[in-house]
This record gives C-alpha cells, sequence and structure tokens, in this order.
C-alpha cells in the first residue's frame, strides 16, 4: 500500500524512473527503504516474544534497485533500529543480523536483477532466499534454542511467502512507474517531432517575430499549456495564450525565469507565481518551463511554456527538451544554410573575379592589331570583351538562364577565336529550352578549360563541341575537346576536384552539388593526345 502511494509522488517517480542513480539519490533510497523497513517492524505482529513482521520488503526492494550502497545503508538503518527498540525479545540480534545480511545480499544481486527480463519472478525467488535465510540466522543465534525452533515453526513459511510476494508486488509497482515513464517519455519526443515537422519550415527562416509567433501558435494547439511564448536575446517575439495583453511582442524580456535561461544558457522551471517574476500583479501564469534556444553554443533566445497551475509533469518538461533540441537543430541548420549559400556567392564571386591577365592582353593585343586593317571586326570584339565582363561581373544572381550562360561562353569563344583563327573551331549542339535556369558560370569554366588545357596547347589547334540536351527527368551538357588530353596520373588528380587542379572544374563541381546534391552527375573523361570530356547531368 505504502509503495502505491509512493508512486503517485513526484519525487520518488522521477528516482524510480531512472535506470541509474547518482551518489545523492543513492542515500536518499538507502534512508527511505531503511524507514520503510522500520515501518514494516512497526506494524509486526508480536509473536512468542519476537515479531512476524514485513521489515525485508524495504532493504531488499531498495538493494534490488539501487545496488549495494542502498542495501547496506538501508540494512543498516533497519538493522540497528531493530536491535536496538524494546520489542522482539530474544531475537533481536539475530533478526538485527539477518536484516543488515538481506540488504546486503539484495544489493549485490542488484546487478543481476537489472539485467533479467522477468524481474518480478526474480525478485520472488530473491524473497524466498533472504526469507528462508533469516529463518536460518535466527536459528542459528536466537537462544534457547527450542524457544528459536517453535517460532520458527509458527512463523517461517507465513513470513517467507507473504514477504517475497511483498518484494515483488513493490518491484512489479516500481516497474510500472518505469513503463509510465517511457510511455510519457515516447508520447513527448512523438509530439516533439510532429510539432517540429510543422514549425520546420517557419525556423528554417531564422528566429524573427514572423516565424516565432507562427512557432508558437503551432505549439500552443498542439499541446496543454496556457501560453506559448519565444523571445531572441532581449525581446519578445510572441506570447500566445493567457497572458497576452501584457506580454507584448516587441518588449524588453522582464520575467524572472526568462532573464535566468538567458544568462545561463540552462533550463529554468517555475513552480509559483513568484517564480515566474511577472511584474503585473494581475497575470494568471503561474508556472513555467523555459529553455534556451541555441545556435551551437551560442544563446539565441529562449521557448517558454506556462500553465495557469502549479503542476508541472515529467511528461512537460521532456516536451520542453525535445522542443528545445530540435528547434536549436532548425536553428543551427538555418545558419548554416546561409553560410553554405554565403560560401556558394563566395565561390561564384572568386570565380568570376579570376580573371587571367594573359587573356585580357591577348584579347586587347588582337583588337589593336585588327585596328587598321579590320576596325569593323576590332569594334565587334571590343563589344564581346565588354559583354564578356560584364557578364563575369554579375554576381548578385543564384540563376540565371541558359541563354545567358551561353552568351557569356559565346562572347569568350569569339574572343579567342579572332586570337587563333582556324586553330580554334566551335561546334554548338543544343537541344533544350534556353529559359532553363541554371547556376552562373557553370559552362564557361569548362570551355576555357578546353581551350587553355586542350586546344590551345595542340601544335595544329582542334575542334571544341558543346552539347546540351533535354530529356524526361534532367539535362545533360557535355564539353569535349580533341586537345592534347591527360594521363590516368593526371586525370585521377583532376578528379579529386580541389582548387590545387584549378579553380575552374573545382568551383563547377562543388557549387552543382551544393545545389543539386546527389542527383546531379559530374563526370571526367580524357585520353592523352585524344581529348577530354566533361560531362554534368542536372535534374530539371
Amino acid at each position: 500500500m505504502l509503495a502505491l502511494i509512493l508512486s503517485k509522488a513526484k519525487v520518488f517517480k522521477n528516482i524510480f524512473a531512472k535506470e541509474n542513480q547518482n551518489t545523492n539519490e543513492k542515500i536518499f533510497m538507502g534512508i527511505f527503504f531503511g524507514f520503510l523497513s522500520i515501518v514494516g517492524t512497526y506494524t509486526g505482529i508480536s509473536i512468542s516474544g519476537a515479531i512476524a513482521n514485513t521489515r525485508v520488503i524495504g532493504v531488499a526492494v531498495g538493494g534490488l534497485l539501487g545496488g549495494p550502497l542502498v542495501g547496506i545503508l538501508s540494512g543498516a538503518i533497519a538493522g540497528i533500529h531493530r536491535f536496538l527498540i524494546d520489542i522482539g525479545g530474544f531475537t533481536s540480534f539475530s533478526c538485527s543480523l539477518s536484516t543488515f545480511t538481506e540488504g546486503v545480499i539484495a544489493g549485490l544481486m542488484s546487478s543481476r536483477f537489472k539485467k533479467n527480463t522477468n524481474k518480478i519472478i526474480y525478485a520472488l525467488g530473491i524473497g524466498l532466499i533472504l526469507e528462508t535465510l533469516q529463518m536460518v540466522i535466527i536459528l542459528t543465534l536466537a537462544k534457547p534454542f527450542e524457544v528459536a525452533v517453535d517460532l520458527v515453526g509458527i512463523i517461517g513459511i507465513p513470513m517467507i511467502i507473504n514477504n517475497s510476494i511483498g518484494i515483488s508486488v513493490f518491484i512489479m509497482i516500481i516497474q510500472n512507474i518505469k513503463d509510465i515513464t517511457s510511455i510519457e517519455a515516447t508520447h513527448s519526443a512523438k509530439q516533439s517531432l510532429l510539432i517540429a515537422d510543422k514549425t520546420l519550415k517557419y525556423f528554417k527562416n531564422g528566429l524573427t517575430l514572423e516565424t516565432a509567433n507562427k512557432a508558437a501558435e503551432i505549439i500552443y494547439r498542439s499541446t496543454d499549456f496556457n501560453a506559448i511564448a519565444i523571445t531572441d536575446k532581449s525581446k519578445i517575439l510572441a506570447h500566445i495564450g493567457v497572458g497576452s495583453d501584457h506580454h507584448l511582442p516587441g518588449t524588453f524580456c522582464k520575467t524572472a525565469v526568462t532573464l535566468q535561461t538567458l544568462k545561463s544558457g540552462r533550463m529554468t522551471i517555475a513552480n509559483t507565481k513568484k517564480g515566474i517574476g511577472c511584474t503585473n500583479k494581475n497575470c494568471k501564469l503561474v508556472s513555467s518551463i523555459v529553455v534556451p534556444l541555441k545556435d551551437g553554443l551560442e544563446t539565441k533566445g529562449a521557448l517558454k511554456l506556462y500553465k495557469t497551475t502549479a503542476e508541472i509533469l515529467a511528461q512537460d518538461i521532456e516536451l520542453a527538451k525535445g522542443l528545445r533540441n530540435l528547434f536549436s537543430s532548425q536553428l543551427e541548420l538555418s545558419r548554416l544554410e546561409e553560410i553554405s549559400k554565403a560560401a556558394v556567392k563566395a565561390e561564384i564571386r572568386a570565380l568570376q573575379t579570376q580573371m587571367n591577365p594573359h587573356f585580357l592582353f591577348n584579347a586587347i593585343n588582337t583588337i589593336i592589331s585588327l585596328s587598321r586593317t579590320k576596325p569593323e571586326s576590332a569594334r565587334n570584339l571590343l563589344i564581346h570583351l565588354s559583354d564578356y565582363f560584364r557578364m563575369n561581373m554579375q554576381n548578385n544572381k543564384a540563376f540565371i538562364s541558359l541563354k545567358e550562360e551561353l552568351n557569356h561562353v559565346k562572347a569568350y569563344l569569339i574572343i579567342e577565336k579572332a586570337r587563333f583563327g582556324e586553330k580554334l573551331n566551335v561546334r554548338y549542339d543544343i537541344n533544350c529550352s534556353m529559359e532553363y535556369l541554371i547556376p552562373p558560370l557553370s559552362i564557361q569554366p569548362l570551355v576555357e578549360n578546353a581551350v587553355k588545357h586542350g586546344v590551345n596547347k595542340k601544335v595544329d589547334g582542334g575542334n571544341i563541341n558543346i552539347k546540351i540536351t533535354e530529356l524526361k527527368s534532367f539535362y545533360t551538357v557535355e564539353v569535349t575537346d580533341d586537345g592534347i588530353g591527360m594521363d590516368n596520373e593526371k586525370l585521377e588528380e583532376v578528379r579529386k576536384y580541389d582548387e590545387s587542379t584549378g579553380i575552374g572544374i573545382s568551383n563547377v563541381y562543388r557549387r552543382i552539388k551544393s545545389c543539386y546534391g546527389e542527383s546531379c552527375k559530374f563526370s571526367i573523361e580524357s585520353t592523352i593526345h585524344s581529348g577530354t570530356s566533361i560531362k554534368m547531368t542536372i535534374p530539371k
């Protein structure tokens, strides 16, 4: 009966639900089960100068649940008490020793007990062994022996059976606490995931007035809390529910629990109106859980879950922890996504500003040489050079049309062909919509690579083929040249796609992988003295 009553108390539920307790909790358990055994002594029945009692239940259960420390402590408390009290007559010492021994043995059996799949039957068996041991100790130590035999004949079987059942029932109740706690934790975890799924699209954009308000509304509708609030480092971003008349978005955080969480970066729980620390005397909020919202190690804000009663349940705390972890992860992912976007933009800028001075000088020299003999051609080249650099410096777009990208390619190739004449031949094979959007500088660097490292290094020049094909679910872009090619060693080095082998190809590779993930393909094939082919497959 005591076990059933105590199982409803929050402090006992929190301790018993754990698989392993810390030292302070074990000391608390030892004292608690020791006093529970003392209650078992006082509620016993006097028989033939001894006591038929339930004292073993406390020390046995304590030892099994808490281990040797709890078993020794509870056994010592109950055993010393049994020895010192003026009841029980000639069995005082033997019962005192047996109580302590039972606590020690139960503690030593704790690890096996916890590993056992059927703990209730195991506890019943341990109870039978411990109580049988107690009867043996009474027969061994209690004097006179004849009286001890008579006593054990009367109390032996009833105490062995009843106390063994008592131990197993106590364990059954404790196991029930663990099962309920596990179910509550599972429910809280599921609830957290459902809420996180609904709020992902908002927190993906960071912590703002709009995203906080949407998220708070979702949490409020999905839980039993009376109010939900979200703050940044200093101000309330959203407050939905009770207290929204004075906890106004845009105002500075004032409640004590919020300020404490923002300062410490740790969860804060308040079970009283005074603990919340709201300055409004008419505020109906009585209890709260405040958890920090972090981006890595930095506290970006706080999530506050309020109730109008003083009852903060274990599942409420688990739900708050789950939301804290999930929302913090979302905020961190949001930041990482921004970093990724910035990195991609930086790579584009790096590629755009990678203007080979030789290309510029050669282009200018070509234009100068044509300015007298072919002024119109020189004028056209200047226009194409201007277009090339203008498109090369456009770094404010994440995507451009295929038409714009090909114009960039053509401007580059017209300038290069003016230099090399018949040594450079280009063929376009375009079979797709020209309005299809791709990341800027996805094709031009590949073409430039074919010119610089393939065709131009060949004595008699060569051909470059640019082929773009639209298929059902993807586009293929292929840049092929019949230049000097690469041997296998050089090819493998280029396939590492790092900047040591050139910024052009590696940059294109990283950016399309960043944009399209594993759904895009990028390959390089090359044969020495025969040429190189670079192929991209981009999903629609």
